[in-house]
Parts: structure tokens; sequence; C-alpha cells
């Protein structure tokens, strides 16, 4: 936007630093002073267009443009040749590349005004008599107004642009006094006389308001002189007019240019400086603000709590805090779904509104809330992620004005800008997020390992003492001889808690050996039947106690690749389970499928039974399950975990089956079948007893 500002002007238009160096150049630049944008590179305006005597004035002005905000003055300036021509400055501070502060500068050439406007004083000044001289003078330019009057400032000439400047021929004029015909009422009387003091003193230049007979106002620039008669005596005064709106609107739309480029710079810098969205927010109200002069803006976010509407927040630029207060009030206490208000309306389009008159349309609530609000013109746009709108910035001026789609263009630039904050903040949060999450992790892991290594030393500590514990009830149970039946119950109470002691330390070595991806099979060509054999023996004569029936299958010929000792553990700890919650008079049976690709062995008790959400919780670890009387069976509550790992590295899987309380549980598991194998020689017997992990 700044560089086609730049390339497409036919005045001189330029940035340069606070010390005069030389940043941009543009085409009008070269056409004013002929200097090419090659020849300045790296060069000062002091040194190329400035003339040395007239260094202290641009200098000045430059100064002041940076502390008041703009400069404007008339002065020399030089051309390449050598000529000096009269130029108009127009300084203003802007934001360069790399946040650099610069200074835009609008140089424009008027000396051929100037010398059209010399020309024809010089015609005038010569006159002895003002009916004398010629009316081809006067009507020499339509450009000026030029009129001619008494010392006591009566109008008794008129030139043939007076009628196109301001309405009036020559006989609609003359006799009349010239503050009436030249100046808009509101000017002060006393600019006026001052004016006519400084003619009598040589030559007096201003800009004035002036208004042609139908009431339109409008900028004009006079140059004001006296006329004298042969032996100098005063006769009257001369004033050369000339309608400077044309100027002041090229001016104007430079000065927005710059603005506009500037707001867009500032809101650029600010997001990239701003330590949160809030802040990027409030610095871009007070920019806009600043840019466009209006005194109040205000900004309306999409929240958590009310996400298809939006929320008001506590943003504001507010020029007069004590004036707009009842207006601030109700717009803090007001939400709006989309469609409905200024807000809404963005909201619902997802583009720029204005409104020329808020007290006037119809869809703005507040106006209706409130008898005076003190605001008029308004106008919205939304900050966009995307094509999701997350907050809409609105701003209010105090007279109604009417829509500017220039600055609903660069507004929307500025949402745009505020978008890309947003998403970055949102970019920060989310790797944050991420980055807490990854110490996390790290935590855990470094806990795991700690907890692993626990585990291990204290199953080592306590797997050390089993052996001769057992070795010496086995002492015990020989060199005591016969034992009274308190002796005896006492070493069976020893005997049962130091293979429940044994158990656990086993069950907590596997666990860990499973959570550190050490726990490795040995697998090899297995037959089936064998195996599951094995495990029902070791129970048969425990469930002959308890008056259980234990139904073994009939078979031999199935084969698997199994670790075998693996195997009967996953079987001992599902017989042993059926077993605990199974009454007398009940059955445990094992039932062997053979399917094309796996084999499943299905453990069936007539039990107690279990509810859906029992048997979600079953393969857990730590995790035990009550029977029908909510009774908590004795176990580790590790046996089913290691079962599922066990089964889990076989490649095959595990569930549980139950009707539901009290119509019994089935426990099964798949394998996948080995094919084609031909046994060498049997697999090692596995002693069942040393792998029991009831859960």
């Amino acid at each position: 936007m700044l560089q086609s500002l730049l390339d497409n002007s036919s005045d001189g238009l330029l940035l340069v630093a606070p010390d005069g160096g030389i940043r941009s150049w543009n085409w009008g630049a070269e056409q004013t002073f002929g200097f090419s944008a090659t020849d300045v590179e790296h060069g000062s305006i002091y040194k190329t267009i400035v003339p040395h005597d007239k260094a202290a004035d641009v200098a000045n002005a430059i100064h002041e443009a940076l502390e008041t905000g703009s400069a404007v003055f008339e002065s020399d300036a030089m051309r390449k040749d050598g000529m000096t021509i009269q130029a108009m400055y127009l300084f203003k501070p802007v934001m360069g590349p790399d946040n650099e502060r610069l200074i835009g500068a609008l140089i424009r050439d008027i000396s051929p005004e100037k010398r059209l406007e010399q020309q024809l004083f010089q015609q005038i000044w010569s006159l002895t008599e003002v009916q004398g001289f010629l009316q081809g003078v006067l009507d020499g330019s339509s450009d000026y107004t030029i009129a001619a009057t008494d010392l006591h400032g009566k109008i008794v000439a008129w030139s043939a642009g007076g009628l196109i400047h301001f309405g009036r021929d020559a006989a609609a004029a003359t006799g009349r006094p010239v503050t009436e015909v030249l100046f808009a009422p509101e000017e002060h009387p006393d600019r006026i006389q001052a004016a006519f003091e400084a003619a009598g003193k040589g030559h007096f230049e201003e800009e004035f308001e002036s208004m042609d007979v139908s009431g339109r106002r409008f900028p004009t620039r006079m140059s004001v002189g006296l006329l004298k008669d042969q032996v100098g005596e005063p006769k009257g005064y001369v004033f050369i007019v000339k309608d400077v709106t044309d100027e002041k609107r090229a001016a104007e739309a430079i000065r927005r240019k710059t603005a506009f480029v500037t707001l867009l710079q500032n809101v650029a810098v600010s997001a990239n400086e701003a330590r949160s969205i809030d802040e990027a927010m409030q610095r871009a109200v007070d920019e806009v603000c600043a840019a466009t002069g209006w005194p109040i803006g205000h900004v309306y976010v999409r929240s958590g709590e009310w996400s298809s509407g939006l929320s008001p927040t506590k943003i504001w630029h507010v020029d007069d805090p004590e004036r707009f207060d009842t207006f601030r009030r109700i717009t803090e206490a007001t939400r709006f779904a989309p469609g409905v208000g200024l807000p809404g309306r963005v909201l619902g389009t997802g583009t720029p509104h204005w409104i020329t008159d808020v007290t006037k349309d119809a869809n703005f609530p507040r106006a209706r809330i409130a008898a005076d609000i003190g605001v008029r013109a308004a106008f919205a746009f939304p900050v966009l992620v995307e094509k999701e709108i997350v907050a809409v910035l609105e701003f209010f001026a105090d007279r109604p004005l009417e829509p500017d789609e220039q600055v609903l263009e660069v507004m929307g630039h500025v949402g745009t800008q505020l978008g890309r904050v947003v998403e970055r903040a949102r970019a920060d949060d989310e790797h944050r997020v991420a980055m807490d999450r990854i110490l996390e992790v790290e935590e855990l892991k470094e806990v795991n390992k700690f907890k692993e290594q626990f585990i291990r030393t204290i199953s080592h500590e306590l797997n050390t003492p089993i052996t001769p514990i057992k070795l010496q009830l086995h002492l015990l149970r020989q060199e005591l001889g016969p034992l009274a039946d308190n002796q005896k119950h006492a070493v069976e109470v020893v005997s049962r808690n130091v293979e429940r002691l044994e158990l656990l330390v086993q069950d907590m070595l596997d666990v860990t050996r499973i959570q550190s991806g050490q726990l490795k099979l040995a697998r090899q060509p297995t037959k089936l039947y064998p195996l599951v054999h094995d495990a029902l023996e070791l129970f048969a004569e425990s469930a002959k106690q308890g008056g259980v029936r234990l139904e073994t299958p009939k078979g031999n010929g199935l084969e698997v690749d199994a670790d075998p000792r693996r195997i009967v553990q996953v079987l001992v700890n599902l017989v042993s389970n059926a077993l605990k919650f199974t009454p007398p008079g009940g059955r445990v049976g094992v039932e062997v499928r053979n399917d094309p690709n796996q084999v499943m062995v299905r453990v069936t008790d007539t039990g107690s039974g279990m509810t859906a959400e029992q048997i979600a919780r079953l393969f857990r670890p730590f995790s035990q399950v009550h029977d029908t009387q909510h009774v908590l069976r004795p176990g580790t509550g590790l046996g089913l975990y290691i079962c599922k790992n066990l089964i889990d590295q076989h490649g095959g899987r595990i569930g549980c089956e139950s009707p539901g309380p009290g119509l019994g549980t089935t426990f099964w598991f798949t394998l996948p079948v080995r094919e084609k194998i031909v046994m060498k020689e049997s697999p090692p017997k596995v002693e069942a007893a040393a792998l029991r992990t009831p859960s």
C-alpha cells in the first residue's frame, strides 16, 4: 500500500530519517527536482533539495512533525540544475521497515502559482487609478478572483473569476464591503483587520474561509497588497484570492493515506511486541482512534461462555470518559447474537459495517436504551482467524458521517493482522500444552524407572528369605514328628502366607518386566492339551475338597507356537479364579476349540457371575472383583493383568463373558495355530505349582 502511494503520485513523496537521510524517492520527486532515485541513494535532503539558508527551517518543521504529528509550511527548494523553486512542504511521522521512525514528506512545486500572483500584483501595482486599469488584467485568469477596493474596503473592481468562485459578477460585487463578499461570516474581524494593516506595510498572504452566494464555505489563500498613486499615496487595496479546496483535498488525501499506512505499520509492530491478545487489541483500538480521529473504540469477543454470540470486554479507547459514561455502561452490559446490533451484523456477515447515525438506525439496541448516548456515526470490523470470527472492534464518532469505503478497506487489513496475533497466541498455547505434556511424560518416565527399580529391589529383598523359610518349614515338619492340631494349624498358616508372599513377589516382578518391555517369551512348538491337563491336575484335590467338579477336555493333537511355561501360568490363573468364585456343587470346565487360524481355550464356571461394569475393570492392574455377596476374595489383583499381556505377546486375545450375577462366568483366550510342525521331542513338563498366580 505504501509503495503504491509513492509510485502513483505526481508530487514529490519521500521517506526521510529525522536527520534528513533519504530512504525512499518516488517518480514525482524525480520530475520535481531532476534527481533520480539512484542520484539520492544514501543521500540527505539537506545536500540535495534544501537550500543552505533554509536548512534550519526544514529541520524545525521535521522536529514539529515528530512532536505534534504533522507540519505544513512554504519555503524554497532546489533542483538538480541549480534552479530554486517555491515549494509547499507537508511532513508527517510514519513507521518504516524494521520499526524505524521516519518522516513522510509531500513536497509540491508551487512556483507557477506564485509567479502568476506576482505578475498580477505587478500589473495592478503599476496603475495610478484603480478605475483606469484594463479589465483584461482582472479577467486574465479564471483560477483567481481579483478584487480592488478603496481605502475603506469597498469593492471598486471585480474580476470575471469572481463569478466562478463566488457566484457574483462585477455588478453584484462592486460597491459592497470586501469583508462581506470575500470572507465567511465566522472569520474573526481581528484577522481581517490584521490583513489590511499588513498590506499597508507592503504585502500580506494567509489562508481564510470564504463563502459564495449559495452559502458554500471553502478555503482560500489571499494575497493582499496596497495600491498607490504616482506620488506614492495609498489609493486602496487589491485582493488576489485562490480557491484551495482541491489542494486541501489532495493534502488531506495524502494525510489520510499516510495515516493509514502508519496505522497498519503500527498495528503490525504492536502485534509483534504485545505480550497478550488483550494488549494487542488495546494497542489496535488506540491506533485506529488516533488515525481516524474518532473518540471511542471498543472490543467485543467470542468467549467460551457464549461462543455463538459476542460478549463485551473492558478494552476501550475513550477520549472523554465522563461524556460517554452512559454509553460505556450500557455497552459493558450488552451481548449480541449474530445479526443483532452493529457487532452482531459484523458477526453475521464476516465483513466491516458502517452506520451513518446510530440514533436513526432501527438495528442499534443501545440507542433505544438511552435517550442520549453521545455517539452518532459508527463502524465495526471483524478479527478473523482463517474464516473464524474471534472478535469485533467497534468505533464511534460524536457526529453523523457518511460511509467511507477507504476506512473500511483499511480496517479489514487491521482485522487480518490482529487475527494473526490470535492465531499465534493459540499456537503458543498449544505448544505450551504440548511441552507441559512432554514434561509430564518425562516425569512419569522417571517415576516409572524409580518405581520399577524400587519393585525389583523390594521383590529381591522379599524373595531372598522365602527359600530358607520354606526349607525351615520342611525341616520342622520332619524333625518335630507328629504335631498337635494347633501346631499343625500354625505350620499350615505360615506355609500358606509364605506361598502367598512368593506369588506376590513373582507377580510384581512380572508386572515390572511387562511395563518395561523386558518380559520375553521362550516360544517353541507346543502341544496345547498336555498344558491344560497339567494346570487342571494342580487343582484336582482343592476342587474335590471344595465340592466343585472339574471337567477336563479330551484330545491331544492341537499344536501352537507358544511359551509353555507362560501358557500354563495363564491357565492356572483362570482356573484358580473360577474355583475361587464357584460354590460347592458347582462346576468348572475347560474347553478347547480349534478354528482354521486359531485355537480358543474357554474356562467356564457356574459361580457368582459378573456385571458388565465389573467385566470392564477385570484386566486392569490391581483390579479385584467382589462376588455377588460383595466379598473380596484373596489375591494380588495382578493375575488377569499379567494374563492379558502374556496372551497379547503371543498374538492372541483374551476376554470374559457373563450372563450376569449368579449365572456363572467364562474366561477365554486365543492363540494362533502352528501349521505343519513336526515335533522332534515332547515339550518339557512344566511344574504348574510354581506358576500359580491367582488374581
